[in-house]
């Protein structure tokens, strides 16, 4: 969580997980920086993969779905993630 105007993290959180074959429920707990300041934004992001980048626009201009070669052939490498029946329980 964090606050825009002031530009202070109020709050950050993550899970590292390891493959399993069903799903299985986990939580993720927030670790508070700052009880002060009001929060103005929430940001959720899930990733496949411990070596991503926080910044948004770097994942989606590291995403190739076409070879630049031919743009028939699609091509994906990496790790799956599936999520089902995601909850934000914000008080």
């Amino acid at each position: 969580m964090e606050n825009r105007d002031e530009n202070i993290v109020i709050a950050e959180g993550y899970e590292v997980l390891t493959a399993i074959e069903n799903y299985d429920e986990f939580k993720v707990s927030l670790n508070y920086q700052n009880l002060l300041v009001k929060p103005t934004h929430l940001k959720v992001m899930f990733t496949s993969s411990i070596k991503s980048s926080y910044n948004q626009s770097e994942e989606t201009n590291a995403i190739t779905t076409v070879s630049k070669a031919t743009a028939t052939e699609a091509i994906s490498t990496g790790s799956e993630l599936y999520l089902d029946n995601i909850q934000l329980n914000y008080e």
